[in-house]
């Protein structure tokens, strides 16, 4: 299982060993993660479509119990903010809508601040490229981590956004050491 904690810094290293960028002093300022948020609302929504007894329902009710267990376990967290955009009913399914959204006015608001010199986005969609050439007009590096694919291998990895970056980290080239970086088994949320 993931070590979200342990996510941000162990890209940082890994950049800064990759790039030569020691000689930088690179550090982490602040990392974030952007995903759908399981609102009462949308729980009530899910209730009246599916059934209150239905399998299908009980599978989002469970990720709803566990989404709280990750909210609790990142406010906790020093410097690493969760943002949560409601996951809206569409299609007989929740959906994420407004994420990428959120993660390119946050990419651009704080390049026009000046708070970092480098963004390492975990998102390799193309939504996002707009935002990343106008960081990188401001000049800001950008680096996208996203699995790239060889063929057989689907790739998360836009073409745009390969083109556009400054570089791409291949979560498929990661070694098993790399993962034990930022992995481990949690007995207890």
């Amino acid at each position: 299982m993931l070590d979200y904690y342990k996510i941000p810094q162990f890209l940082l290293n890994y950049v800064a060993k990759k790039y030569g960028l020691y000689k930088h002093n690179p550090y982490l300022i602040r990392a974030y993660a952007y995903t759908g948020e399981y609102t009462n609302s949308l729980m009530e929504q899910l209730r009246s479509f599916y059934g209150e007894d239905s399998e299908k329902y009980k599978e989002y009710l469970e990720k709803a119990k566990k989404q709280k267990q990750v909210e609790k376990w990142f406010g906790k967290c020093d410097f690493f903010e969760l943002k949560l955009k409601p996951l809206k009913f569409r299609d007989n399914e929740p959906k994420q809508k407004g994420v990428d959204v959120q993660l390119a006015v946050d990419l651009i608001s704080h390049a026009y601040q000046d708070n970092y010199d480098l963004a390492i986005i975990c998102s390799g969609d193309a939504d996002l490229l707009e935002s990343v050439i106008q960081v990188k007009s401001l000049g800001k590096g950008v680096i996208v981590v996203s699995k790239v694919g060889d063929g057989e291998d689907e790739s998360t990895l836009s073409f745009a956004m390969r083109k556009y970056s400054d570089s791409v980290v291949d979560l498929g080239k990661l070694t098993p050491e790399d993962f034990k970086e930022f992995t481990h088994l949690y007995k207890e949320w």
